[in-house]
């Protein structure tokens, strides 16, 4: 600990004597002969800071030293029992995120290799591998699990092995990138995993299909839509079939308001008439099986209308609109029949106006505008917590604009 708490003065302090000074005490330490003086995780890591934060003037240091230094970090531990000649040099690939972590001081924990992941996945902005082809920081945590399962295959020690909450991790990466074949592929490799005796634990979660859903539905296309309600029944078969063998248990899958949510969203952002009326059909489904199962079932709220809403919107087919202001009314209804979840709010209300902004009908712009005085009037008794604002009126006057009356917009 004293030994590392030198190095870590020196990895703080570059100057040209100071690579000389660190790299005489890891060998030093090398030569120790009890395990509790040898180097450990940190002492590697802090010698990789020093040939990192050398001064400018002072040489590129060699990769190779580098990457050597790397799989140090990671096998020179006492469990693995190997010596310095045993210890196997890290793939380039690996080597060179690792060390691009290290000069990010991106820290995890050296007992659990899976909390590099972790670290990595939960970085803002890029990090360049070092001396590397660039990869996306998903991909990168994806190198990542497929050489901690290596490890964990090669070495039979349980700090490399990968568990489902790392799998998820890569997975929620691959989703936010918006690479769904990749998220799919990840939790194809879960379900395949929980089939080997002893490895059920690795079965997907819920958190697992809701980031497959996700993915799908950032692709922003009918098709990848379908994609993310296929996820949502395999969802629902899941847990059915769970309740009926093991009555009184909790399902590991269960379909949630992030579940429907996002696959709302998904047919929201496909822009189609064929994706709002499917929005519909999901969303009774969700409210139906809610009422049949209130205690267990995903509870519809707003934001679920709201999706629905803006399916609708973005579709910008005939009959949006009527259909908008339909399901707006039976929000009221609903919410007024004891659901305060259900409350329309501004965004309920702006969206509507949008769809009617965006309508052919004839008399488009006279409805938009009676849907802005109905949200004023719930706004001033106290029904709705934010009334009318900018884009609220923007709509409207751009509805009018639309109709072709002259001075309409001005009225």
């Amino acid at each position: 600990i004293l030994y590392n708490a030198v190095l870590r003065s020196l990895a703080n302090s570059p100057s040209d004597e100071t690579l000389g000074r660190a790299v005489s005490i890891v060998e030093m330490m090398e030569g120790k002969p009890t395990q509790t003086e040898w180097p450990n995780f940190t002492t590697y890591k802090l010698l990789l800071k020093c040939y990192l934060n050398q001064p400018k003037n002072a040489a590129e240091p060699s990769p190779y030293v580098l990457s050597t230094l790397c799989s140090k970090m990671i096998y020179h531990k006492p469990e693995l029992n190997m010596s310095q000649e045993e210890i196997p040099l890290l793939p380039h690939e690996i080597a060179s995120i690792l060390i691009g972590m290290v000069h990010n001081n991106i820290d995890w924990d050296s007992r659990h290799f899976y909390t590099c992941v972790h670290a990595l996945a939960k970085s803002t902005g890029p990090i360049k591998p070092f001396n590397s082809a660039p990869l996306s920081q998903s991909e990168q945590c994806e190198s990542l699990l497929n050489f901690m399962t290596f490890l964990h295959h090669e070495t039979k020690d349980a700090t490399f092995k990968p568990s489902k909450v790392t799998f998820n991790v890569v997975i929620d990466k691959f989703a936010k990138a918006g690479r769904s074949k990749q998220a799919e592929s990840i939790v194809d490799r879960m379900e395949h995993r929980s089939q080997t005796p002893g490895m059920e634990y690795m079965s997907p979660d819920t958190f697992s299909y809701n980031s497959l859903i996700n993915a799908h539905a950032r692709s922003m296309n009918y098709e990848s839509a379908l994609k993310a309600e296929a996820v949502l029944r395999k969802m629902q078969n899941l847990c059915a079939d769970s309740v009926k063998s093991s009555p009184g248990s909790k399902p590991n899958v269960r379909p949630d308001v992030i579940s429907y949510g996002a696959t709302l969203d998904a047919f929201a952002r496909s822009k189609s008439k064929q994706g709002a009326i499917k929005a519909e059909q999901i969303l009774k489904l969700m409210y139906d099986e809610y009422r049949l199962d209130p205690q267990n079932a995903a509870q519809p709220n707003v934001r679920h209308f709201n999706c629905v809403l803006n399916a609708h919107a973005q579709s910008s087919s005939s009959g949006a609109a009527q259909r908008a202001e339909q399901l707006l009314k039976r929000m009221e209804e609903l919410a007024g029949a004891g659901n305060p979840q259900l409350i329309a709010d501004t965004i309920s209300f702006n969206t509507v106006i949008n769809c009617w902004a965006k309508s052919p009908q004839k008399d488009s712009a006279a409805k938009a505008e009676a849907v802005l005085y109905a949200m004023e009037r719930k706004f001033r008794a106290g029904k709705l917590k934010d009334g009318p604002n900018r884009i609220s009126f923007n709509a409207v006057m751009d509805a009018w604009s639309r109709s072709g009356e002259v001075g309409a917009a001005l009225a």
